[in-house]
């Protein structure tokens, strides 16, 4: 069954909305992740994701500190809030980091709170962080997610991103960081 649509708006983040941020439910479960291969070989390398089940749920609390989302607050970030218009209390962010040198532009964190799930509010924070990369002449947008957040890569499929790399080395907790991108013209 679908969650009812909540009302709701998009603004801009400011110093005051961290510590509400911060107490979102940052937890996802899932029954799959993406299991990564590597075959070195003399003359190539192939990686391979493969999707597979787990033998039973897990749930894991998605890493964001109070340190990411002070540097969103900085120059060459976005910081987008998603408020409920019922009560004036924070559902929903997203955090946009610009890389300059390349006209590019990164998500590093879309979380909605629990009880919005699944209603919108993260397609829509997506769609007003791909017009704040055109206000910014951001010619390409990415969205970094983990192998164990099966929930967040079909999200992002969902939402018309494509497959396009990954790194090894960017979570604390060893998982792999994965990108998806899409033109944000």
């Amino acid at each position: 069954m679908q969650p009812t649509v909540p009302s709701f708006l998009i603004r801009e983040g400011m110093p005051m909305d961290i510590a509400p941020c911060l107490q979102l439910d940052h937890s996802y479960e899932t029954e799959r992740v993406w299991q990564m291969s590597l075959q070195p070989n003399p003359s190539d390398i192939t990686v391979k994701f493969r999707t597979e089940r787990l033998p039973r749920a897990i749930d894991i609390t998605y890493p964001v500190m109070e340190a990411h989302l002070q540097n969103a607050l900085k120059t060459d970030y976005g910081f987008l809030i998603a408020e409920s218009k019922d009560a004036p209390s924070i559902i929903g962010y997203a955090v946009i980091h610009l890389e300059h040198s390349f006209s590019n532009a990164v998500i590093k964190h879309v979380v909605v709170d629990t009880p919005y799930r699944r209603s919108g509010v993260g397609r829509r924070l997506l769609t007003i962080a791909q017009r704040w990369a055109l206000e910014h002449d951001i010619r390409q947008l990415f969205i970094e997610t983990q192998t164990q957040n099966y929930p967040s890569i079909q999200f992002c499929q969902s939402c018309g991103f494509t497959f396009c790399g990954f790194n090894d080395q960017v979570f604390p907790n060893n998982d792999i960081g994965i990108y998806f991108g899409k033109s944000a013209r």
